[in-house]
């Protein structure tokens, strides 16, 4: 692993930083491949036998973001709702 890379997360501030570092880091270095600094930490990671520590982590992580885009799905269609009113029966 890269020195000065820590994977500690002691702090709730912290946890949200190593959970955006290693978002950034699966999807931009072990995915993508675009940022040669993250395919480093990501392929350090794979050769130090944690990767479903990692895996496990990131797919939390999508579920999180997926519970949120359908509540924002369910949000959007009530102020639609209220906005736009069927019309009423006669």
């Amino acid at each position: 692993m890269p020195s000065g890379y820590a994977l500690d997360c002691n702090t709730p501030h912290r946890r949200k930083e190593f959970a955006a570092d290693l978002i950034d880091t699966v999807v931009y270095g072990g995915l993508a491949h675009a940022n040669p600094e993250k395919a480093a930490i990501f392929e350090s990671w794979e050769q130090s036998g944690i990767m479903g520590l990692i895996w496990a982590e990131f797919f939390a992580y999508l579920r999180g973001f997926m519970d949120t885009l359908k509540y924002f799905r369910l949000l959007n269609s009530h102020v639609i709702g209220m906005a736009d009113p069927p019309p009423a029966k006669k």
